[in-house]
């Protein structure tokens, strides 16, 4: 096993024990505008496409599969260039977007607008945006906010720094469209769930702001315990796969190892895991038709897939994502990186399951649940 550069390299072929291995069968047109929190009402008073609008029945609904997320985006960035041009590429998908220069000026904005997701670079005058970070999360109006850091360097010690201060996912600038709209819809994704679920364990009720209800949440209450998790890598380059099951394993988590598209499906039917994890050069099918396959199937319709391969072009991604991919990832990813993606979709498969239990209580009717795919 190869670490070069905290990135996972593909070692050399060794004769070591292999890990266990399952054995199968043969937009629209929007706009972009900055709000004062005076003209922002209650976060629950949104577009009827948002997902939080509530069910012709009064019961809380979820968001169906062909709804846009648009929501509240906040963005910190002391650089004005900078701000507008994050503003811009996420105007295509309807958000209402604000910028704020600093981050003394985005805790004061963000507790009185209450943003879905926050947008913020890491090296800015005064706090930075990890400190703001920590302050964000450690505070009751503000920490079920996904934050989103993007810095100007690669560089795996301000990764790991913003992971532990509670940051929900990292861009790199220069600052992909794509990759940023993809980003922000998967934080919203998972922003709404956590807020439907908290909102129903609370007993709270259409007319009740999920964000308002969600800020006494722990972050470690919304997550399995370490060990709990379980993925399912499908991998047929044996040192590859060797070194994908070994650093899941020391992540803690529980991993099973398929070696094509058949294999992960019969997987699949003996047991669900939180995470289906899969390259897109297979023996047998590739990796967009077993996602097209998994995701046909309406009990893994909401099951998190994370794309790991050599794809570089954007055209490749947008396809796996369109498919009904969850995440992307290039092959070489820094360890700190993937263990934080694997365990953001870990945390939405957990919410889906809370929601699913929440929904098949009495009283309730688990059929008429939409979840965003």
């Amino acid at each position: 096993m190869v670490f070069g550069d905290d990135r996972l390299i593909t070692p050399p072929r060794a004769n070591t024990a292999a890990p266990e291995l399952i054995s199968g069968a043969s937009a629209p047109g929007s706009t972009t505008r900055s709000a004062s929190p005076s003209q922002a009402g209650a976060a629950g008073e949104r577009d009827a496409a948002c997902p939080m609008a509530p069910a012709a029945d009064g019961r809380q609904a979820m968001p169906r599969g062909d709804c846009r997320l648009r929501a509240r985006v906040l963005v910190v960035e002391d650089d004005p260039s900078s701000g507008r041009l994050l503003q811009g590429k996420l105007a295509p998908d309807g958000h209402e977007v604000h910028v704020v220069g600093t981050s003394n000026g985005a805790l004061e904005y963000a507790e009185r607008w209450a943003p879905d997701v926050i947008l913020s670079d890491v090296y800015m005058p005064g706090m930075n945006g990890i400190t703001l970070t920590r302050q964000l999360k450690a505070r009751p109006e503000t920490a079920a906010a996904p934050v989103l850091l993007v810095t100007a360097m690669d560089d795996c010690n301000v990764l790991a720094e913003g992971l532990e201060a509670g940051a929900d996912d990292f861009l790199t600038k220069p600052v992909n469209t794509l990759e940023l709209r993809t980003r922000v819809r998967s934080l919203l994704r998972i922003k709404a769930l956590g807020d439907l679920v908290r909102a129903r364990e609370k007993g709270g009720s259409a007319g009740t702001s999920p964000a308002r209800a969600a800020g006494d949440a722990p972050r470690s209450a919304r997550e399995p315990a370490p060990g709990q998790s379980s993925v399912l890598l499908v991998e047929d380059n044996e040192p590859e796969s060797r070194l994908l099951t070994i650093f899941l394993e020391q992540s803690c988590f529980r991993t099973r190892l398929a070696r094509d598209g058949q294999s992960a499906l019969a997987a699949l039917e003996a047991e669900t895991p939180d995470v289906v994890m899969l390259d897109l050069l297979l023996p047998d099918i590739s990796g967009y038709d077993l996602i097209r396959d998994i995701k046909s199937q309406p009990r893994f319709a909401t099951l998190p897939i994370l794309v790991i391969s050599q794809e570089t072009e954007i055209r490749g991604q947008v396809r796996a994502l369109e498919l009904g991919a969850d995440d992307f990832v290039v092959k070489g990813v820094k360890r700190l990186e993937l263990k934080a993606r694997v365990q953001r979709l870990i945390r939405l498969r957990h919410y889906l399951v809370r929601l699913s239990e929440s929904v098949d209580q009495p009283g309730e009717h688990a059929g008429e649940a939409r979840v965003p795919v």
